[in-house]
């Protein structure tokens, strides 16, 4: 009990996050935020697609919600090296308001948000970000954040190859 389940199979990453796009499309064309898609040839990764699905809508519905009108949201993925190995990175980079330096460290926390005044009602219950962190690092991967106020953020998963 409380055991994750993930049934992994070989999957092309480049292909989940085109279909994370295009699931969040709508929601993006109606703020006038451009999703830009730039994928690289990278090797079919051995994950569960259904969770990977669920990390990248959720970096994706965050980002949407935080990118002002007409911004624009870059998701990338490319081969890197990391601590020696190779892994496969998914990048999601928006132009929104960015978060404080100070909070950074706790963005993955349960129920954290960066706007203590936010609610349920206002956007999200402040999991979206921790069940990343959880599903990613199930899958031998790493999930980081950058940022700067007033310049966006970007969200990155680093799977294993």
């Amino acid at each position: 009990m409380g055991q994750l389940r993930i049934e992994r199979q070989e999957t092309n990453i480049n292909q989940l996050a085109e279909h994370a796009a295009s699931l969040l499309q709508p929601l993006a064309e109606k703020k006038k935020i451009q999703l830009l898609l730039d994928t690289a040839e990278i090797p079919e990764s051995f994950v569960d697609p259904a969770r990977i699905i669920q990390v990248l809508y959720n970096l994706l519905t965050n980002a949407i919600r935080y990118t002002p009108c007409e911004g624009k949201i870059n998701i990338a993925t490319k081969i890197m090296l990391r601590s020696g190995r190779k892994c496969i990175a998914v990048c999601v980079e928006d132009n929104g308001p960015g978060i404080p330096a100070e909070d950074l460290p706790f963005v993955f926390d349960h129920f954290f948000r960066v706007d203590s005044s936010r609610d349920r009602r206002s956007g999200g219950t402040g999991i979206g970000l921790a069940i990343v962190k959880q599903l990613v690092e199930i899958h031998g991967g790493q999930v980081t954040v950058e940022s700067k106020v007033g310049e966006g953020c970007l969200f990155c998963i680093y799977l294993p190859i």
